[in-house]
């Protein structure tokens, strides 16, 4: 099996910050805190890939999901993240332009 998780808590946030101090209304007080989502499948060991997500309304900034699995599974991750990025085709697709669409739904 192959599970998902973001790739951060928080949307980009602005450049002059060091880290969000605060998220969902609990103090940040280390750098790292606030990427503690990416975590456990690090300090597993396990396989993982990143994939754009979607962009946010007001900035058209990025957010990605990262999908991992067991050991050995890399090959499936990579075979996966192709076959998505056929389908999605991010690259031919601007900030502006998905937020345009997003705006018509």
């Amino acid at each position: 099996d192959i599970c998902a998780l973001p790739t951060s808590q928080v949307w980009p946030f602005n450049i002059q910050e060091r880290w969000p101090k605060v998220i969902n209304k609990c103090q940040m007080e280390t750098y790292h805190q606030w990427m503690e989502v990416v975590v456990p499948v690090t300090l597993a060991g396990l396989p993982c890939v990143t994939i754009p997500a979607g962009f946010d309304k007001e900035r058209g900034l990025c957010m990605g999901l990262q999908l991992f699995g067991p050991r050995g599974s890399d090959s499936k991750l990579l075979s996966i993240a192709q076959a998505y990025h056929r389908v999605a085709n991010w690259s031919s697709n601007t900030p502006t332009d998905i937020i345009s669409i997003g705006a018509m739904n």
